[in-house]
């Protein structure tokens, strides 16, 4: 049984409401929250056969809410968008109502936020979320259909962190460098044995880039991350300088452990379980289970690193890092004033000439502008800029032109 699509009317309602809501506060607080299109009177109509234990349920209002701005603004502050969603559907009347709210929603949160391997379940047909002042994004599942920032529409994201082009150059040979110490630590036959370590490891590097990204997006303040080619501070006025390297090292750890408990696992089932095998060595037993705790213990680690460099953005000024994501300082003031001879829009993660658009970098503001000048000046690095609205902005010196990529993608929606 399908759900029925919301008409093209009640969408409409839906996002007015959404936008205008994403304009106000409560308590002087911003309005977060997520609207999922749920219908009041089927809201589960194809119920998994075995359904997990962390799976969303609902929980009815025992009277449906109008949805206008006044009421989504009040109510928005009942459930926390990273935990749970409002369940908004059409009543009897043909009335938009938030009728109840859905629970369980923190682990498509993490997901979304590359902070958890798997998502689980949408609830409903489509989600409406607000996610910033005037910010409002629509999903099927995980899939983003749309999304108004600022008064400017997106269909889509620039996938440079992923997808081959300058930008995932930068990160190449470091990237490469931590599959070799890996793969000489676990041994070359462990990692063998899998043939996707070398992509996964690669994955989880990116990815950690992507969520530190995000840990300054969500402070709203806006932001800065320089990663240089070497530790050289030419162009740079560093205000507090350090030298935080932890982050490297536990991502080769985590890598380290993971691989260990895998193979621990496959051995397992591969020599015993599936040989229906009464007895089984302790050791390796004892193998699989220390690798997976010391496995947990450093993607927690991870985790206290990328919140912990996200955290120096409070402070004005760029988070200057190498390309092993060792943070050299913050803080930073660009002190470039030579500006580059060319700046272009890239059309695709490439950066191909043909879908290259010249653009003046006097529209975009004083943040960006210095970015641009020593990404310029220092060729072989890597710029990203979010703004205080939420965008995010990647630039790099290709040939004689400064390349920037817009709306760039970090959540796995």
């Amino acid at each position: 049984m399908h759900t029925r699509a919301p008409a093209l009317s009640a969408l409409e309602a839906i996002l007015e409401v959404a936008f205008f809501a994403s304009m106000r506060t409560e308590e002087s607080e911003q309005v977060l929250c997520t609207l999922a299109y749920v219908d009041m009177e089927n809201p589960d109509p194809a119920p998994p056969q075995r359904s997990v234990a962390d799976r969303w349920s609902y929980v009815r209002f025992e009277q449906p809410i109008p949805l206008d701005v006044k009421n989504l603004v009040k109510v928005s502050k009942s459930v926390d968008s990273a935990f749970g969603a409002l369940a908004v559907y059409k009543d009897s009347t043909e009335r938009l109502v938030i009728w109840g709210a859905i629970d369980q929603q923190g682990q498509r949160a993490a997901f979304v936020a590359r902070e958890a391997n798997e998502g689980t379940e949408s609830p409903g047909l489509l989600l409406v979320s607000i996610s910033g002042v005037g910010c409002v994004e629509v999903y099927k599942g995980y899939t983003l259909l749309g999304a108004l920032r600022q008064g400017r529409l997106a269909f889509g994201f620039s996938d440079v962190l992923e997808q081959p082009g300058p930008i995932q150059a930068i990160f190449h040979e470091s990237i490469k460098n931590q599959v070799h110490r890996v793969r000489a630590e676990v041994g070359i036959e462990v990692f063998q044995r899998r043939d996707h370590w070398a992509d996964s490891i690669s994955d989880y590097w990116r990815r950690t880039l992507a969520r530190i990204l995000l840990g300054v997006q969500r402070y709203g303040h806006g932001g800065a991350i320089l990663l240089t080619p070497d530790d050289r501070n030419t162009g740079l006025r560093i205000k507090y300088p350090i030298g935080y390297e932890r982050l490297s090292e536990a991502l080769y750890r985590f890598s380290v452990h993971t691989i260990k408990r895998c193979d621990a696992e496959d051995e397992i089932h591969q020599t015993f379980l599936e040989k229906h095998e009464e007895v089984m060595p302790v050791l390796l037993h004892l193998d699989q289970v220390v690798s997976g705790d010391e496995e947990d213990d450093t993607r927690d680690e991870v985790t206290g690193c990328v919140r912990f460099i996200a955290s120096l953005s409070r402070v004005d000024g760029v988070i200057v890092m190498n390309r092993t994501l060792a943070v050299r300082g913050y803080g930073g003031i660009i002190k470039v004033k030579e500006e580059p001879p060319s700046v272009c829009l890239a059309g695709d993660p490439a950066g191909s000439t043909a879908k290259l658009q010249q653009i003046n970098p006097g529209h975009f503001g004083t943040r960006h502008q210095s970015m641009m000048r020593i990404c310029f000046r220092r060729a072989g690095s890597a710029g990203f800029v979010v703004s205080q609205d939420g965008d995010v902005r990647a630039m790099t010196r290709v040939d004689d032109r400064l390349i920037v990529w817009e709306d760039v993608k970090l959540r796995l929606a």
